[in-house]
């Protein structure tokens, strides 16, 4: 299997992977509206992400995003677990990420 870089994409503040990923009927494509800045995440610095869209629309609730393709495809099938309902997406989301131990805030 051959792996192939993707081309990059200038957002007017930095360069993000020009790709657009057909799954399940949906499309993953890269996150346009990340910053130079980069995000910290539990001590990780994030300059990338990826977006599900749908017939040219955000598809997932909340406008959730993940920090890979992997994750969006994850993010897509949890979504169609949940019968595309937002609040079960939120629960089964939570369930599988191990959170449901914690109290609402």
């Amino acid at each position: 299997m051959t792996v192939k870089k993707a081309d990059l994409r200038d957002n007017g503040m930095i360069n993000v992977p020009d790709i657009k990923i057909e799954y399940r009927g949906f499309m993953i494509q890269a996150k346009l509206d990340m910053g130079s800045c980069p995000w910290r995440i539990n001590g990780n610095d994030i300059r990338r992400g990826y977006i599900v869209v749908k017939d040219g629309a955000l598809a997932l609730p909340g406008a959730a995003w993940a920090h890979s393709v992997i994750e969006a495809k994850t993010l897509i099938d949890i979504y169609l677990a949940a019968g595309q309902d937002g609040q079960t997406f939120w629960q089964l989301l939570s369930k599988a990420q191990g959170y449901e131990e914690y109290e609402k805030v």
